[in-house]
C-alpha cells in the first residue's frame, strides 16, 4: 500500500518571494495545544474536511471511507482497551500491508498507546530482540507470522498478549462503533515507534514521536495551493511539525 505523510509542512505553500505574499487575511492563528492526540490530525481532521463518504483508504482487498475508517478505529481502540492496553503501553504490529494495519496503528494511538510497527522481514532472532526491548502489552500478528511470534514472545516478552488478526482482531469489527474520542497526550509523549532490522538500541527504536514541537502557534491556510490538495494533506504548522509518515 502506498504510504502517505498525513500532514505537510508550511514550507510547501510558502510564497517564493516576499513581493508575492498574499494578504494575511487568509491566516487564522490559534494557541498551540498543551495536550493532543495525533489521530485528531491524521484522521479526524480529514474526516471533518472531506466528509464521511470521502475515500480514506483504497486497497484491492478493502477500501474505507473516512467515516468507515473512524468507525473501525473506534472498534479497534475498544478492543485494545478490553485486552488491558493502557496509555503509554506498546502495541506491536507484525502484519501484512492491509487496511487493518493502518486502522490498528490509528487505534493504538487513539487509545493513548504507542503503536510499534515491526518489519515482517525480521528473523526469529531479530523479533525476539525487538520484543525484549519493546515489551509490548499486545502483539497483533497475521496468521503466517503466528508461529515465530509465539516463540519470540515466550522467549523474550512472556507478559505480551498475542493477538491474531484473523481471530481476535476480526472479532473486534463486531464491537459497536462509537464516536472516536482519542486519549489526549502531552506534546512530548510518543505516538509510535518504527522498528527496523538495522536498529540495535532503544534510542534508535524510539525516534518517531507523536510530535516534535517548539512553542508556536497553529496556522491554518486557505491558499489555492492547499485547496488543490487532498483533504488529508491539508495542514500547516509554524514553529513545529507533526510526524505521521508511516500512515
Amino acid at each position: 500500500m502506498k504510504q502517505n505523510q498525513g500532514i505537510i509542512s508550511s514550507d510547501t505553500c510558502r510564497p517564493k518571494s516576499p513581493s508575492k505574499r498574499t494578504s494575511p487575511t487568509h491566516v487564522v492563528h490559534e494557541p498551540a495545544p498543551s495536550v493532543m492526540n495525533a489521530v485528531e490530525y491524521c484522521l479526524l481532521h480529514g474526516l471533518k474536511l472531506a466528509g464521511p463518504e470521502h475515500p480514506a483508504i483504497l486497497c484491492a482487498q478493502e477500501s474505507l471511507s473516512y467515516g468507515a475508517l473512524a468507525a473501525r478505529v473506534s472498534q479497534f481502540t475498544a478492543g485494545l482497551r478490553e485486552t488491558g492496553v493502557r496509555p503509554s503501553d506498546r502495541v506491536g504490529m507484525l502484519m501484512l500491508d492491509t487496511p487493518d494495519l493502518i486502522t490498528l496503528h490509528l487505534g493504538a494511538i487513539a487509545a493513548g498507546a504507542i503503536a510499534v510497527a515491526i518489519s515482517s522481514r525480521a528473523s526469529a532472532a531479530e523479533l525476539a530482540q525487538i520484543l525484549a526491548i519493546v515489551r509490548p502489552a499486545a502483539l497483533v500478528v497475521d496468521a503466517e507470522f503466528a508461529g515465530v511470534a509465539a516463540g519470540a514472545v515466550a522467549a523474550s516478552s512472556p507478559n505480551t498478549r498475542l493477538i491474531r488478526r484473523d481471530d481476535e482482531l476480526a472479532a473486534w469489527k463486531a464491537i459497536p462503533a462509537t464516536t472516536l474520542a482519542p486519549v489526549r497526550r502531552r506534546l512530548g509523549d510518543p505516538a509510535f515507534w518504527v522498528m527496523t532490522r538495522q536498529s540495535r538500541t532503544v534510542a534508535e527504536y524510539a525516534q518517531s514521536q507523536s510530535m516534535r514541537m517548539k512553542p508556536g502557534r497553529w496556522q491554518s491556510c486557505d491558499r489555492s495551493c492547499c485547496r488543490r490538495k487532498t483533504p488529508e494533506k491539508i495542514g500547516h504548522e509554524r514553529g513545529y511539525a507533526l510526524s505521521t509518515q508511516v500512515l
